[in-house]
């Protein structure tokens, strides 16, 4: 009884203290580590590359969703490529294109709109609480999104969900999931266009 009562407290331990999951599309590569506004200059095509398949939250994600979260889902359809311009030092000008043509046009200062950190823009940050410790569990809840290049120089999105907390106030917990969506870029910055706003 000793025995199938301790064996049970570690399947729940293993199965309970750490799950990480991460879906996206194939050939998924790990953010890149830049530095600046510069490292997302390009021209990038607007229909994200992600996991397709019954495990995906979602099976298209248009870059313009995220930039301008507000529009119909036939307008970011409609968009074939978004352009990211260095506007100045600290701020860039995204451009939704549709039929050769700008359609819309935002800027975005640093500091401001967005910050970045290890070459990455985060875009979001959710916090929240569950359950008490009279209740036995107590957990925190997040939610982060993510912009950035990856390795191969593609814009690369990542949602990123996960809890923290303590089972029975005995175990530990902690469990986190990634959705990554790439966006290929299309066309690369040349040097004049990266040093003249």
């Amino acid at each position: 009884m000793k025995y199938f009562m301790a064996r049970s407290l570690i399947t729940i331990l293993v199965f309970f203290v750490s799950a990480c999951s991460t879906t996206g599309p194939a050939d998924n590569v790990g953010f890149k580590g830049a530095s600046g506004i510069e490292s997302l200059v390009g021209t990038y095509r607007n229909l994200g590359e992600g996991m397709a398949g019954q495990y995906s939250v979602k099976h298209s994600k248009y870059l313009s969703e995220i930039i301008w979260p507000g529009e119909a889902e036939w307008w970011h359809s409609s968009i074939k490529e978004v352009v990211v311009q260095k506007a100045s030092e600290r701020s860039l000008r995204v451009a939704a294109i549709k039929d050769n043509t700008e359609s819309k046009s935002i800027s975005f200062e640093e500091g401001k709109d967005f910050t970045i950190r290890n070459g990455r823009v985060k875009l979001k940050l959710d916090v929240g609480a569950a359950g008490s410790f009279q209740e036995g569990a107590a957990l925190v809840h997040y939610e982060t999104i993510e912009l950035g290049v990856d390795k191969n120089d593609d814009g690369k999105y990542r949602q990123s969900t996960g809890i923290i907390g303590v089972f029975f106030l005995v175990l530990p917990l902690f469990g986190e999931s990634h959705e990554d969506i790439r966006f290929v870029r299309l066309d690369k910055p040349t040097r004049n266009e990266l040093t003249t706003p």
